[in-house]
């Protein structure tokens, strides 16, 4: 019995260090796996996430990219440059108007007016340089008259018949028709100009045309202003024969512009 008792003893023992052993086995086995999962994760090479290398044609897009970008903000600052150099010189003359004495500017204003008036009313006549030349003491005359009474109708007639004596045949002729073709041209504008001023639709403007007709010119007017026949002698003509067309209040509006420009 009591070997029997010692044999299952000597049994026990040899399992019992087999299951020990069989543990520590599995542990070790465990710590290797473990070690040999955490260095593979570590290891850069294995990494599914590794950064791919720029490549040297990309580098160069991005060199080619930022050269445009440099050279395009380089332009806009150029652009910029320029607008503010324009800017001061249109600002420029301003100042220099402003510093002007406003007496002394009115007198040169007023001034340059009669002289650009007086080389515009010497051209509408429509004739040569020699003519012009030959005209020219009789219209200065006019002028300095003119400074001290504006002239009416009646002042234009006597100096029509003036000039018509100092003109030969052929220059009358090209007065005349240089006179026609100057009223004829604004007497077509009136309505459209009249229908401007006034407010009065565009769609109504061929109807104010047509009721002004056509516009009768003497055959021997050598001055619009002898026969009425400048702006503001025609918008007078005018004013009644679109009357029809216009309200009291457009009719009214176009009186008051008359007047305004009454001895212009």
């Amino acid at each position: 019995m009591k070997e029997r008792i010692e044999g299952m003893g000597k049994t026990a023992g040899i399992v019992l260090t087999g299951l020990i052993g069989s543990g520590l086995l599995l542990v070790l086995w465990f710590g290797l796996s473990q070690r040999s999962g955490t260095g593979e994760a570590a290891d850069p090479g294995k990494s599914p996430e590794k950064e791919t290398p720029t490549s040297n044609a990309e580098t160069g897009d991005n060199r080619e990219l930022l050269a445009r970008i440099d050279d395009l903000k380089f332009r806009l600052e150029q652009s910029e440059s320029e607008i503010d150099r324009l800017k001061k010189e249109r600002r420029e003359p301003a100042r220099r108007e402003k510093a002007i004495d406003p007496a002394e500017g009115k007198k040169a204003k007023a001034k340059a007016k009669k002289k650009f008036a007086g080389k515009g009313f010497e051209k509408g006549l429509g004739l040569s340089g020699e003519a012009r030349e030959r005209l020219e003491p009789l219209i200065t005359d006019w002028k300095e008259e003119d400074k001290l009474v504006t002239p009416d109708e009646t002042v234009w007639r006597t100096r029509e018949a003036q000039l018509r004596g100092m003109l030969s045949e052929e220059e009358r002729t090209l007065m005349h028709e240089t006179l026609v073709e100057r009223a004829e041209e604004t007497w077509s504008w009136v309505a459209p100009k009249v229908g401007t001023m006034t407010g009065i639709p565009s769609s109504n403007w061929g109807q104010m045309r047509e009721s002004m007709g056509r516009l009768e010119i003497p055959p021997d007017a050598l001055l619009s202003r002898a026969h009425g026949l400048h702006w503001t002698g025609l918008l007078e003509r005018a004013a009644p024969l679109m009357e029809p067309h216009l309200t009291v209040e457009q009719a009214d509006q176009l009186q008051g512009i008359i007047q305004n420009r009454a001895g212009k």
